[in-house]
């Protein structure tokens, strides 16, 4: 796949004060999603019990090299995070990157992207076979995947873009 970070989705995490596993879904790439599937409520910014967190690769995610190439990480409200979770940043993050090597790239490995997926740029990919959430394809991107037979969530391709 010809992609660089512009063209890379973010895969979501929430992570959960007494909980070391990050939750994440395999369908969709919505903190508010998954927040409401958790039966979370977003309370005082200092004494939530959740934090959300985005993973994306600095390459492309069928890269073959995607597990060598980097990763970007974030989180959101970065100016209020409680301190469960201040105090132990670095460990959530490796928990995220455990959780994504295990339970995300092999999917991806498959040619399965779990969630939602947004291309931004041109992008090859003969191993692209299914997005389990939606897929957006934006701006004047153009998609080639003559292997993708299933999306799970809605198409939207904007006026300019083209899948082939």
């Amino acid at each position: 796949m010809n992609s660089n970070n512009s063209g890379s989705s973010k895969k979501v995490f929430i992570c959960v004060k007494d909980d070391i596993v990050p939750k994440y879904s395999l369908t969709h790439d919505s903190h508010e999603l998954l927040i409401r599937d958790l039966g979370l409520r977003d309370e005082d910014l200092l004494n939530r019990k959740f934090v959300r967190v985005q993973i994306w690769p600095r390459g492309c995610w069928f890269d073959p090299m995607l597990r060598f190439n980097g990763w970007g990480v974030s989180v959101d409200e970065e100016n209020s995070l409680p301190a469960w979770f201040e105090e132990d940043r670095e460990l959530w993050f490796d928990r995220c990157m455990d959780a994504l090597d295990k339970y995300i790239i092999p999917h991806v490995a498959k040619g399965i992207y779990p969630g939602d997926l947004s291309i931004n740029e041109n992008v090859t990919s003969d191993n692209l076979k299914e997005v389990r959430g939606s897929l957006y394809v934006n701006g004047n991107a153009v998609l080639t995947a003559s292997n993708l037979n299933k999306i799970g969530g809605k198409l939207n391709v904007s006026s300019n873009a083209k899948k082939i």
